[in-house]
């Protein structure tokens, strides 16, 4: 039947991001946790110790990133683990589109682009703040969120900083295929684009601090945040 199921453990540490790809789930969390789960059985990789691993984007279903709060990005290639020797900034987010290209923000403005499997750091000439969200839109480009409603299109000439949406700050933000995103955040914070421009609704569902948003369909999304809470958006 329909409802949500806990499954047994496979790790005692906390777990911070999920990734779904065609028959596989991977997670990542503390002392390095990576975790894989297909076939009907969880695996734990075996990781950096040192790191907490807090965002994860695949580009296949065995194959994809990892970001570290360390600084660290850990290429994971056919269920291997490769960490690349520099390190950047504390990073948030990581965002792969279809073609293997893609993002990671972070703190202070924190902005890196992955093209043809290697990361560049595309530096702002002035800081706009802390991002915690991107995801990649429908039109070759993507959309970060952060500290204080700020929004940032990010492309491949650059950066644009969008006219800062009248909330809190936004701690996730997630594209269905038509073009149209939600992002959330924190005291109950929401923001609409629907594919030319963003706006802020009128009425909030709830006051609590909004953590991650997903789209089971182009007309159904999902959102968790504090205390357990579930938010369900459909038309």
């Amino acid at each position: 039947g329909e409802g949500w199921v806990a499954l047994p453990t496979v790790t005692a540490y906390t777990l911070h991001a999920a990734a779904i790809a065609t028959g596989h789930v991977w997670a990542v969390g503390d002392f390095g946790t990576v975790a894989h789960f297909t076939g009907g059985r969880w695996s734990v990789l075996p990781g950096n110790g040192d790191d907490t691993f807090i965002a994860i984007a695949l580009d296949s279903p065995i194959s994809g990133w990892i970001a570290g709060a360390s600084g660290a990005l850990i290429d994971l290639r056919d269920m291997l683990l490769d960490p690349l020797a520099v390190r950047r900034g504390q990073m948030r987010a990581i965002t792969i589109d279809d073609v293997g290209d893609g993002w990671a923000v972070g703190n202070d403005s924190l902005l890196l682009r992955l093209t043809q499997g290697g990361w560049k750091a595309r530096t702002a000439s002035s800081g706009f703040g802390d991002l915690w969200g991107v995801d990649h839109d429908t039109r070759g480009g993507a959309w970060a969120v952060g500290q204080n409603g700020l929004v940032v299109h990010l492309d491949n000439t650059g950066w644009q900083v969008y006219p800062a949406l009248q909330t809190p700050t936004l701690r996730a933000v997630a594209f269905n295929r038509r073009g149209e995103a939600w992002a959330v955040g924190e005291n109950g914070a929401l923001a609409w684009f629907n594919g030319d421009a963003w706006s802020v609704p009128a009425e909030q569902p709830t006051g609590s601090n909004l953590r991650s948003i997903a789209w089971l369909s182009d007309d159904e999304a999902w959102v968790v945040g504090d205390r357990g809470l579930v938010l369900r958006w459909h038309r």
